[in-house]
């Protein structure tokens, strides 16, 4: 098999893997099998083509992506549970110091924990404090 064809595929392959990620690593991948792909083309030597690639790769990665990731960063970018933050709501199920409770958000069961550690009775309404992994920290407010 010729190596543009492997130099094409890995390309490919990157592109596909950082849409999939977006994690900003794969990308600098694409532009090392694309030098490495004209040096085929251009019938350069097997280990030239994947030295540069390697090279390639590398200086982009510790070069760029520290700046690329300044770039594309959006601190207004709210997840789906962050948006919760400052919802409230009523408790299904109580908190009490040994079991979390639990709300009901847009046909959504979320467990939840006191903020302050606190037991809340059932019923009561709770607001949405900050996200801790899968888990939703309120604290006891009043009706609205």
């Amino acid at each position: 098999m010729e190596m543009w064809i492997i130099w094409l595929a890995i390309v490919a392959i990157c592109i596909i893997v950082e849409l999939a990620t977006t994690a900003l690593v794969s990308c600098w991948g694409v532009a090392g099998a694309l030098v490495a792909l004209i040096l085929s083309l251009i019938g350069a030597p097997e280990w030239s083509q994947i030295l540069s690639a390697i090279c390639v790769t590398l200086i982009c990665l510790v070069g760029f992506r520290r700046f690329a990731l300044k770039v594309f960063k959006n601190d207004n970018y709210m997840s789906n549970s962050n948006s919760l933050i400052g919802t409230k709501t009523r408790l299904l199920t109580a908190i009490t110091e040994d079991n979390n409770g639990s709300v009901k958000i847009n046909d959504v069961v979320w467990t939840v924990k006191s903020v302050d550690g606190m037991p809340i009775p059932e019923g009561l309404f709770v607001k949405i404090d900050e996200v801790s992994g899968n888990k939703l920290l309120v604290k006891k407010t009043e009706e609205e």
